[in-house]
């Protein structure tokens, strides 16, 4: 009887760890999904009438660029440095 109760123990937390492990994949898969996304976005200047330098990360050269933003609108591919852009998206 004990070593029935513990295996039904061990199998009981694998299931528990499998799915946990199983959501973590998912929520990755996810996050890379959403960074895809938001570094593939062309740079865009925005709707206002500032001109302040940031970054965007340009797919195409696996780099970040300066480029001149207007201080709203726009799209979430603008970083306030390059270090910010790089660990975001290629990172």
């Amino acid at each position: 009887m004990f070593w029935m109760r513990l295996v039904v123990v061990y199998l009981a937390a694998s299931l528990v760890y499998a799915k946990k492990e199983a959501s973590e994949d998912v929520s990755d898969k996810l996050e890379k999904k959403k960074r895809f996304a938001i570094c593939s976005m062309r740079p865009a200047y925005g709707n206002c009438g500032g001109h302040r330098l940031l970054f965007n990360y340009n797919i195409y050269r696996n780099e970040c660029q300066l480029f001149v933003y207007s201080n709203c609108g726009g799209n979430q591919n603008r970083f306030h440095s390059n270090e910010q852009c790089m660990s975001y998206c290629n990172g």
